[in-house]
C-alpha cells in the first residue's frame, strides 16, 4: 500500500515539474523550421554571365583583364549587375547579381 501511495505522489510531482512550459521536450526541433535554409528554387539560382576572358595584363601596378574585347581593371563595372572584383595571374573574379564567379582565360581558338 505504501509503495502504491509513494508511486502516485512521485508521479504527480514529476508530472507537475515536467509539464511546465519552461521545460522543452527532447524531441522538439532544436532549430526552428523558419531558420532552416530551404533548397534554392530555380528562381533563386544565379547563373554566371556569358563572358569570355580573353587575356590578363599581369605584373603591372594596375592589373587589367580583357573581357569580350574590352579592357577592365579591378572595380570596373561590365554592366549594371556585373563588376570585376579581383584579378589574379590566371583568374578573374566577377561579381554578378551579388554572387562571385571565377573566370579563367579562355584558350585561343584557331580558325
Amino acid at each position: 500500500m505504501f509503495k502504491i501511495l509513494l508511486f502516485f505522489i512521485l508521479s504527480s510531482f514529476l508530472f507537475n515539474v515536467f509539464s511546465q512550459e519552461e521545460f522543452k521536450s527532447p524531441f522538439d526541433e532544436v532549430v526552428p523550421k523558419e531558420s532552416v535554409s530551404k533548397k534554392e528554387s530555380s528562381e533563386d539560382v544565379i547563373l554566371p554571365p556569358n563572358l569570355s576572358v580573353e587575356g590578363i595584363l599581369w605584373g603591372t601596378d594596375t592589373p587589367c583583364a580583357i573581357i569580350e574585347g574590352k579592357v577592365y581593371k579591378v572595380g570596373d563595372s561590365l554592366d549594371s549587375e556585373t563588376k570585376l572584383i579581383n584579378i589574379e595571374k590566371n583568374i578573374v573574379f566577377i561579381q554578378h547579381k551579388g554572387k562571385v564567379f571565377k573566370f579563367y582565360v579562355s584558350k585561343r581558338r584557331e580558325k
